[in-house]
């Protein structure tokens, strides 16, 4: 039975036999606004769980100003396939700082996660900002009040969303209002903004350089991140990024 329930796991995110090489991953996440201690604790055991892989986690900073320890590393990528960030560092201002993290993050063909905040990470400058948001694909200038997210699947053929419900309710979330989109970006899921009057991305795709990008403005609360329909999303997602989905 257990090696049944292996294959199973192994099927359903459609796992090469031969990737025998666990996936190296590194989490970066801090700044305000979120409890990211336990929420890239949880993603973790997720991706652990799913896959063979091995997960670097590095939590640092505590509001809007902070300058990541880990990104101010030389090569900090360098040793990982994949990177996942959910940071919330909006008022960082050096743009020297935040275009070396664009470059770092982009090169070598690493895949990339955007988690929640981050598409209101390093908003408050110009160079450094325009090339975080084309890093991304997305521009987001706020959100909505908390509240139920009716997320929409919005294309159910891709294979990052083949699982996923043609619609699903999260609780306590935040509907990021985007403004603008990347010509790379490819919308999986969409939400309605009850005050924007507008549907909003909240699943996307994307590419930038040698980088495959996948995001969700999704996980705001620590409960999102316990619910498997999420963490099974952004397994998927992760997987895509790196081309082993």
């Amino acid at each position: 039975m257990k090696l049944l329930s292996v294959l199973f796991i192994a099927l359903s995110f459609g796992l090469l036999a031969e990737d025998k090489k666990p996936l190296k991953i590194i989490q970066i996440a801090g700044g305000c606004c979120h409890e990211y201690k336990e929420q890239m604790k949880l993603t973790s055991e997720a991706f652990k769980k799913s896959f063979n892989c091995t997960v670097d986690t590095f939590v640092d900073g505590s509001d809007r100003t902070s300058h990541h320890a880990k990104l101010k590393e030389k090569n900090w990528s360098k040793a990982y396939d994949a990177v996942v960030f959910s940071l919330c560092a909006g008022h960082v201002k050096d743009d020297e700082f935040i275009l070396s993290i664009v470059e770092e993050a982009s090169k070598n063909k690493k895949g990339l996660v955007f988690l929640h905040c981050s598409l209101h990470n390093f908003r408050s400058t110009k160079i450094g900002t325009d090339a975080w948001r084309k890093l991304m694909g997305l521009t987001s200038i706020g959100h909505e009040h908390k509240g139920d997210l009716i997320c929409e699947n919005t294309d159910a053929t891709h294979p990052v969303m083949k699982n996923f419900p043609p619609d699903y309710t999260f609780k306590e979330e935040e509907v990021y209002i985007i403004t603008k989109k990347g010509a790379n970006v490819k919308e999986l899921a969409r939400a309605y903004g009850k005050r924007t009057k507008k549907w909003h991305p909240v699943i996307w795709t994307s590419e930038y350089e040698q980088s495959k990008i996948f995001g969700t403005s999704i996980g705001h609360t620590t409960a999102t991140y316990e619910d498997k329909v999420y963490t099974d999303l952004l397994c998927r997602g992760l997987l895509w990024s790196v081309g082993k989905l």
